[in-house]
């Protein structure tokens, strides 16, 4: 929940409407179809990890990277802490991604962020709702930064987003303004997404997906608040209470 990296949660977790083009009428269908599992606050204090399975294996290629080298850690900084040079810089970085070819051969890829698209698509049952879920994570956000640091020239922090900050009004939140991740709409009341027309990623056509597919649609979202709310300092804080590795994990994972 709230130390998630701005990358994954707004461009590839919300990439899920079976549609080219247009902006709103996106069934949801297919991605609430994949099967991710949350729960809720009084849930998660009843059930305690109960859902957590056993560790899958890690399987990433090396990548090599200039950005860890010498024992240099790159700061992380909060998205609102930031400059606005270095925001922009950092989601022009991701859209460079999308305008550089797949290489590696990856399944359904057309492009590099894709490629980091493919490997998380192929292994979603081996490292969700698993005591791996953290650490392989981790690992995949660290090959995502050597990707835009050493590809894309991106030279700024790495930005991660203090969701418990907008809990419950994440469509307002400055992630969701059109110089930076474009605009964040809510879920239409007959319960659709809508495409992202608008900002830095407007218009972008996304080709795997929805869950194991790999159809062409738009980037589009659908937040809802009912869920967001659920994002709040209380619910991390009942997740690090945890003294035991496998609870902590599921707690967050599901929370």
């Amino acid at each position: 929940m709230r130390f998630s990296l701005v990358c994954s949660v707004l461009v590839a977790a919300v990439a899920a409407a079976p549609q080219a083009g247009g902006s709103g009428g996106v069934d949801l269908k297919p991605f609430e179809a994949t099967g991710f599992k949350t729960i809720t606050f009084d849930d998660a204090k009843a059930k305690k990890g109960a859902d957590a399975a056993k560790a899958g294996n890690l399987t990433f290629s090396h990548a090599s990277s200039n950005a860890f080298a010498a024992g240099v850690c790159p700061r992380r900084i909060e998205w609102r802490r930031g400059t606005d040079a270095d925001r922009r810089a950092f989601v022009n970085s991701i859209r460079c991604l999308y305008s550089r070819p797949s290489r590696g051969g990856f399944p359904g890829s057309q492009n590099r962020w894709e490629d980091l698209v493919s490997v998380h698509q192929q292994l979603t049952p081996q490292i969700h709702m698993s005591p791996i879920f953290l650490p392989y994570h981790r690992y995949y956000l660290a090959i995502f930064e050597s990707l835009i640091r050493d590809e894309c020239g991106y030279r700024g922090p790495m930005f991660w987003w203090d969701e418990t900050l907008d809990a419950g009004n994440f469509r307002n939140s400055l992630i969701f303004r059109n110089e930076y991740f474009s605009p964040g709409p809510v879920r239409t009341s007959n319960g659709q997404g809508t495409c992202i027309t608008t900002g830095t990623f407007g218009g972008i056509q996304l080709n795997l997906g929805p869950g194991s597919g790999r159809q062409r649609h738009c980037l589009s979202r659908a937040i809802d608040e009912s869920q967001t709310a659920q994002c709040n300092q209380n619910f991390v804080n009942y997740c690090n209470s945890f003294n035991n590795y496998n609870d902590m994990a599921a707690c967050t994972e599901q929370g």
